[in-house]
Formats: structure tokens, sequence, C-alpha cells
């Protein structure tokens, strides 16, 4: 492989035989490999390496096992806001649940079965992806911190294709968005929000539940204003049900940093808000 470094590989596959295969060709390759034998052990494994701050940087799972499936497993380690690039193996019959998986983010699959030499492309391949994504991405941040911000006084903004509104909410100050979030829309969230920052108000979220659309440039935007928060070590929330948002996120790894809900009424209920400002 072309990888110039070891990968922390989790495996869940209920089969002895191809859980020991896939051990013995990764292990091989150089990569730390963790077998689970199902879908539970894998997201406990999962989520005891997050909390011990080792980074999972690959998933291999089958898509039917016992205890939780290959959709379940995403599913619930989406719940913890862990994101991490994931390859599936499938056999005859599993199909549907495959799907599934690629819309919750799976971004490679094998069919059952497969030679060694398939299983290290595959990697390969989504590990390229990844790099090429991050790389074309920082782009965007790149030109993002080139042009400079233009904080507006206000409290709404509108046009044809973006509205803005800001508003509080218990200790924290609301940005919502609605229409597209691209280009020239992406700087004016990013003009809003610093317009909250400049006033010395650290606790943000962004509403991005009306967001019809939202691109790269959009994405880097978040990504920026999530660093500049940090700085000033303050705290961004953001709230979407966007499934392109949160794949986007996952392919960066910062669900990892990022807590995402997916309505304001979840907001309220993880944060402990009781006091509503008008």
């Amino acid at each position: 492989m072309s990888q110039t470094h070891a990968l922390r590989i989790v495996i869940a596959e209920d089969d002895a035989f191809v859980r020991q295969n896939l051990f013995d060709v990764l292990s091989n390759s150089g990569h730390l490999v963790l077998t689970t034998h199902n879908g539970r052990a894998a997201y406990d494994e999962i989520v005891n390496s997050e909390s011990r701050g080792e980074i999972i940087d690959l998933l291999i799972t089958d898509v039917q096992m016992p205890e939780l499936n290959g959709v379940q497993l995403l599913e619930a380690i989406e719940n913890e806001s862990i994101y991490l690039p994931v390859l599936a193996m499938s056999g005859y019959g599993d199909k549907e649940l495959l799907l599934q998986l690629m819309q919750r983010g799976c971004r490679e699959y094998l069919d059952k079965p497969f030679a060694p030499a398939t299983l290290l492309k595959r990697i390969e391949d989504l590990m390229e992806k990844e790099r090429k994504y991050r790389y074309s991405f920082n782009k965007y941040i790149e030109k993002l911190s080139q042009i400079r911000p233009n904080p507006v006084s206000h409290s709404f903004y509108t046009n044809k294709d973006l509205t803005i509104r800001t508003r509080e909410l218990g200790g924290f100050v609301v940005v919502d968005v609605k229409g597209e979030l691209v280009s020239d829309a992406a700087l004016k969230v990013r003009d809003a929000v610093e317009s909250v920052l400049a006033k010395g108000i650290l606790n943000i979220m962004i509403n991005f539940t009306q967001v019809r659309l939202i691109n790269n440039f959009g994405m880097g935007a978040i990504v920026f204003l999530w660093k500049q928060i940090q700085e000033k070590k303050g705290v961004l929330r953001l709230v979407s049900g966007n499934a392109y948002l949160k794949s986007k996120l996952q392919d960066l790894n910062l669900g990892r940093v990022i807590t995402i809900y997916h309505d304001e009424e979840e907001f309220i209920d993880h944060e402990g808000i009781t006091a509503v400002s008008a």
C-alpha cells in the first residue's frame, strides 16, 4: 500500500474465519488491528478508544451481525458524535442494508469473498480519498482566512437566497440560517458569527435546519468559525438534520469536536437550557 503510516483499524465481523483472515492480512501490512465479534463489541471498542484519546483511523464492518448490525453500529457511533471512515463487507442478500450503510456515510464496500489484494486496494483508495478531500477542503479554509470579515451590527439579514437572524436562547446566541449556504452566503454567516464574537459572547449555536443547500465553501465557513471560537475558548454547537452536512463533518472527523443536534428541542434538552430569552 502507498500509505506512509500504519492505520489503527477496528474490525467488526462475527465469522471467526473471516475475522482471523482480516487480522492476518492487515497486521502483515503493518497496521494495528483490533478485532471484535459483533457490532456491540465494535461499538464498545471504538467508544473506549476515543475516551482514551486513541483515534481509530478506519472501521471495517460486516453488514449482518448479531447484537448490532452494520447500520445499527454506524447509528450508535454517530450518536456518540464519533465519525470515522468505514469500509463495509457484504454477502449475498445484504444489499438493502448495504445501501443504508452507504447512506449513513460508508465510503467503500467489498463483496464477500474477496482476495487480500482487493481488500488492501480498497483501503488504499478510501484513505487516498480522505487525504485528497482534506487537502481540497483546507484550500477553502485558506481562502476564507484571506477574505477580511465584515462584521454587521444588526441581528437580521436577508436576500433572495439567504436569511440570517440572531437571537438569545438560554446562555447561547443562536444564529438561524435559512436558504443556501454557498459562496457569498457562507461569508455572510461568518460575518454574523464574527459580530457575536466581537461582543464577547462565546457560546454560539448555529441553526442549519432550514438550509436546503450547502457546499464545500459553506463547510469551510463552519470549520473556520469553529477554529475562531476554539481559540477564544468558546463553545460552538450546530443544529441540523442535513445529511450532507453530517457526512462532510464525518469526512473531516470533525464530529469528534463539533456537537451536532438534530433539532432545537434536542439541543435545549442536552445543553440543560432552562431559561429562554426573547
